[in-house]
């Protein structure tokens, strides 16, 4: 019997070692600095990735309004097949007669009459338009979408103030909570050493049973403290590793913070103030959304122009008599 209990009980033993040993192995561990995570969350956060895209958005766009400048051009063409063609008849005689010998031959002789065009008739042209009187409100386009690309990149920057703001208060509450979680953890010895001796001390009959309780309520408090103090730390890396696009299957460990990224440089009020008014991204959009705004009323009023441009072009065609084969033009 015992022989079949212990052969039960070693493959029991082996797969509890594997179910508590493969999840362990499968963390992999890894060391994370400051000033690496900033770097991962600016390049890895979506939010931040969307500003960058809107960016290049608006570039294209004032790329896209500078080509107005330009003169328009048009390339066509066209093929034609008819069934009837258009002639004319010249009567007989329409130009006179001619004497000879004594007799007089009417001029046509018979009857002719002439096909104009062919069946297949082909067209081909090139035409431009240059506007004039609409490149003023054309510039006043392009300084609104040259300000939007602005607005963009001050938000741009804003995001990856704010996100590496976000990654620094994680980064250092984490480290906090390391060490709040050291002191609850030697409080919770603490505490349980007073206990037992609290215990032995109530076998010895050198203190009362209510003495015992109120240590016990305190290691017991204490621990409730560590398990809250652990939660939030594992909320904290959690919102990390979100935040940097780490994996969750890492096993995440920071790194102290060196000494010179803690250096505080120390400016006086005025200097404080002169650097916010200029540097402060929300007072940037504000100027940049009223530049916007007056350029697009200048763009309104420049509508109230007529257009004018001067307009040009080449064609070829084949197959109809009457028009030139090749045919150039301007205008206005």
């Amino acid at each position: 019997m015992r022989t079949n209990l212990f052969q039960k009980f070693i493959p029991a033993s082996i797969s509890l070692l594997f179910t508590v040993w493969l999840p362990l192995c499968s963390q992999d561990k890894s060391m994370l600095s400051l000033e690496t995570a900033v770097e991962m969350a600016l390049k890895n956060n979506h939010l931040i990735n969307v500003k960058r895209l809107q960016i290049d958005e608006k570039q294209q766009k004032v790329n896209e309004d500078k080509v107005k400048y330009l003169p328009v051009i048009g390339i066509g063409g066209s093929y034609q097949y008819n069934t009837n063609l258009p002639g004319f008849t010249i009567d007989q005689g329409r130009f006179g007669t001619l004497p000879f010998g004594g007799l007089l031959y009417p001029l046509p002789p018979v009857d002719e009459i002439i096909v104009v065009g062919e069946h297949n008739i082909y067209n081909a042209g090139l035409t431009f338009y240059q506007p004039l009187t609409q490149l003023g409100r054309i510039s006043s386009g392009v300084k609104v979408t040259k300000t939007e690309l602005q607005i963009a990149m001050t938000e741009e920057n804003k995001t990856a103030i704010q996100i590496k703001q976000a990654v620094e208060k994680l980064f250092f509450g984490i480290l906090i909570l390391q060490k709040q979680i050291e002191e609850a953890e030697l409080k919770v010895r603490m505490a349980e050493t007073k206990l037992k001796e609290a215990e032995n001390a109530l076998l010895a009959g050198k203190t009362t049973e209510s003495s015992r309780y109120g240590l016990a309520a305190t290691e017991a408090d204490e621990q409730q403290n560590l398990l809250r103090l652990r939660m939030q730390s594992d909320d904290y890396i959690a919102d990390l590793m979100q935040l940097t696009g780490i994996s969750r299957t890492v096993d995440l460990h920071l790194e102290p913070v060196a000494a010179e990224y803690l250096a505080e440089k120390t400016e006086p009020i005025d200097t404080s103030l002169k650097e916010a008014l200029l540097r402060n991204n929300d007072l940037k959009l504000a100027a940049l959304i009223k530049t916007k705004a007056v350029y697009a009323i200048q763009a309104s009023k420049l509508s109230y122009l007529p257009d004018l441009g001067i307009l040009g072009g080449y064609t070829f065609q084949k197959g109809t008599m009457i028009y030139p084969k090749y045919n150039s033009y301007i205008g206005a």
